[in-house]
């Protein structure tokens, strides 16, 4: 196991949710598990690409009606989702995916 560490987000479709950073909390050879923290709160989960141009699963996080609008970022209607990957778990499936006040929390799995 890896101690917890930064790891990249990459926004690849703009929306009204704005992601800030991500951390691994714990990870092995067959599964991780990656909370990303977000500046907009009371988020959820849309939907999942299973993979981008890039070979990346792709979240997307959508506001909800109790979201903040100062949480979120003003260029968009607050119904546009931001769509994240982790170019880091390129290859790895998303298994869960699961918004919690500011917080992604993602378990990743490889191979099972």
């Amino acid at each position: 196991m890896k101690k917890t560490q930064l790891t990249k987000v990459k926004t690849t479709y703009k929306g009204a949710p704005i992601a800030n950073h991500a951390v691994v909390m714990y990870q092995s050879k067959k599964v991780s598990l990656v909370d990303v923290d977000f500046k907009s709160k009371w988020c959820k989960v849309t939907g999942l690409l299973s993979s981008d141009d890039l070979g990346n699963e792709v979240i997307f996080i959508e506001a909800q009606g109790r979201t903040p609008e100062t949480s979120l970022n003003k260029k968009f209607n607050r119904t546009e989702p931001t769509g994240i990957c982790l170019p880091e778990f390129k290859g790895w499936r998303v298994h869960m995916a699961v918004f919690q006040r500011y917080t992604l929390s993602i378990v990743f799995t490889k191979n099972l």
